[in-house]
Formats: structure tokens, sequence, C-alpha cells
């Protein structure tokens, strides 16, 4: 595979940079965050990302594993909000668990190395927002 960051995609690193790319282009975003996950160790991996510092992505990983840990322990104990939103745990932690589109409508913008979780946030059909912070998000 051919790759736009000047080399052939050989390796897993490289397949996932591919990925990132084509998923900017095709949904025109300014900021791509793939973070691959584990679900038997329920563990986050080497993010890929277009639009946010390297730092910010590893920044991010013990934060988001702690935010699933906690989103876990309130499960067990039946403290789950029935109508989770992005904010309470999380948009990874609710994209995780719901499965369903997160959309940011009518936002300012915001600098992405300042929050890198909700800038920009796809919806089925390219429909898109910049600079959402995660109390004006919702769920579709």
């Amino acid at each position: 595979m051919s790759s736009t960051y000047g080399e052939t995609a050989t390796d897993l690193l490289g397949l996932l940079r591919e990925v990132v790319v084509r998923m900017k282009q095709i949904a025109q975003a300014d900021i791509v965050a793939l973070y691959p996950f584990d679900a038997d160790s329920e563990t986050f991996y080497a993010p890929v990302a277009i639009g946010i510092s390297d730092e910010g992505l590893l920044h991010s990983l013990p934060d988001m594993a702690d935010q699933l840990r906690r989103y876990r322990a309130d499960a067990e104990q039946g403290k789950v909000p029935e109508d989770l939103q992005p904010a309470q745990y999380g948009p990874n932690v609710w994209l995780k668990v719901t499965h369903r589109a997160l959309v940011a409508e009518d936002t300012p913008s915001h600098s992405p190395q300042q929050d890198p979780f909700g800038r920009w946030l796809a919806a089925p059909g390219g429909n898109r927002s910049r600079g959402a912070p995660l109390s004006q998000l919702r769920g579709t």
C-alpha cells in the first residue's frame, strides 16, 4: 500500500497511518485519531492521529484507561446513568459503550492542543462540526 507519508505501509503502524489519512480525506476532517483497543485486557494502544500532537496522544492514554475503569466500576454498582452522555465518562467510553455517532453542532472553534477530545466529530453522511466542548456533544 502506498503511503502519503512517503513510504510503503508494510507494518501495522504504517497501515494505521494510511487508515487515518483516508478517514481525513473522506470526512474532510481537520483532526482524526485512531486508538486501537484490546477488548480482552481493556487497554488502549499506540494511537495514530492527524491534527493532534504526539505528546497529546500519549498523555491521553492513561486518562482514557481511567475513564473506562471508572465506568466499569460504576456499572458494576448500578451507578451508570440510563441516558449515558459523553461528558460523564469521556467520549471514548461513550463511543465504546453506545456504538453510536457522536455529533457536535454549531459550536465555536477551539485549539485542539487544549483538549484533544471532542474537537471534531463525524456523523454518518459526512456532517461535521469543529470545536465542540464535551458539554455540547450529543449522541445520535
